[in-house]
């Protein structure tokens, strides 16, 4: 016989990464998150200047026009290095999936809730992204794309907390999220640099809608803990996780 999970502690993982990167890359379908934008970032621009937007034209609930803008799409969409949102004045954040230099247009994903109109303001912000497979996010080496990366990690002992009927199972873990980000100088504000960040990835986190398939419930320990060196701080959160496993044999 073969036991078949319906989720499983990748599908959790991956889903909390889509819920902080915006999108849904790791899943590779469901859900298109908005995702977690951040405050204090390491774009040049933005950090010496701020960088806000107003509407030029009428746009759609997925697209947003800038007359003034001038770059290559490289300047905004990201693969390899932290993306950016546009977030408007009801607060709302949507993660910028293109920018179109000829029509002079942003896109979004997923929608605003209403359409974009002339004369509306943004305030462009920078995220985070999860950092790649076989790479130590503490490691001590100074490399600039191991900036504004993220962790997440199972550790501890499995803990079954109960059956729920036939094949169905629940358990509690603990998931770990680590943030690092590099000092670029910022000698005196690095520490309340980590400290902000992970507060707002600890809510987005918590947000009930990213709570899909197995997870149950995802409560803080109530503690953020930062180590840093010369070149960069890490910081980390700790949840319980308590989730569920569907399970058939076959």
């Amino acid at each position: 016989m073969t036991a078949l999970v319906s989720n499983d502690l990748g599908d959790i993982l991956e889903n909390y990464a889509d819920a902080i990167e915006g999108g849904n890359s790791y899943r590779g379908s469901g859900t298109v998150y908005k995702g977690i934008p951040g405050q204090y970032p390491n774009d040049e621009e933005i950090a010496r200047d701020g960088l806000s937007i107003t509407a030029s034209g009428n746009g759609t609930t997925t697209t947003v026009v800038y007359a003034s803008g001038d770059w290559p799409q490289s300047r905004w969409v990201k693969e390899n290095t932290p993306g950016f949102w546009l977030v408007s004045g009801d607060d709302e954040h949507r993660k910028i999936t293109a920018w179109d230099n000829t029509t002079k247009t942003f896109t979004v994903a997923p929608a605003f809730s209403e359409a974009t109109a002339t004369s509306d303001t943004f305030e462009i912000r920078q995220g985070f992204i999860q950092m790649k497979d076989g790479v130590d996010i503490e490691a001590k080496e100074y490399k600039s794309d191991f900036d504004r990366v993220f962790s997440l990690r199972i550790t501890g002992p499995i803990i079954e907390t109960g059956f729920y009927g036939r094949g169905c199972s629940q358990w509690e873990q603990t998931l770990e999220l680590t943030l690092r980000l590099l000092k670029y100088y910022k000698e005196t504000s690095i520490r309340k640099s980590v400290a902000a960040n992970l507060a707002i990835l600890k809510s987005g986190m918590m947000e009930s809608e990213h709570r899909e398939g197995a997870i149950v419930a995802l409560i803080h320990n109530g503690a953020i803990d930062i180590d840093e060196d010369a070149h960069k701080a890490v910081g980390r959160l700790q949840f319980r996780l308590i989730y569920r496993l569907d399970s058939t044999f076959k």
